[in-house]
């Protein structure tokens, strides 16, 4: 599952450690956040099985995640399809964790690949190639209809 700030959940510490129920973990995580992100959270807090999964989500992606409330408001699977992509809010959120841009700009890159794959594969029935076009003679010719 890819989150709404576009990490994905099966490489998210916090769902690893929901996944693994290892307490060891969560107490790390714990720590990592407040010295990295200065958010204060108590390890039992770290029970994630991913941002937009009905069940149980850590106290940050709960209440906390600007990009979480944001990509719900607008039903977007992610930040990566917004029209306002790199908003002021997301800038701010990626300076404390550039990973997310990252895994933003890597969906982005899909995205355009897939779309340059369509309109190549939509178009593509449009032009035949005959035996002389072959040969470097003439250019492929156009199909009416």
């Amino acid at each position: 599952m890819i989150s709404y700030c576009g990490i994905d959940c099966s490489k998210c510490e916090s769902y690893l450690a929901t996944q693994a129920n290892s307490d060891i973990e969560r107490r790390k995580i714990a720590e990592q956040c407040l010295i990295e992100f200065n958010v204060n959270m108590k390890p039992e807090e770290i029970n994630c099985n991913g941002c937009k999964s009905n069940g149980v989500k850590c106290a940050f992606a709960a209440s906390l995640c600007e990009i979480r409330k944001c990509n719900i408001e607008k039903s977007q699977p992610y930040c990566a399809v917004c029209s306002e992509y790199k908003c002021e809010k997301l800038e701010k959120i990626i300076q404390s964790a550039p990973a997310i841009c990252e895994a933003l700009e890597a969906i982005r890159q899909n995205l355009r690949n897939q779309m340059k794959q369509r309109k190549w594969e939509k178009g593509s029935h449009l032009f035949y190639l005959t035996p002389r076009h072959t040969a470097g003679n003439q250019p492929p010719r156009r199909i009416q209809g």
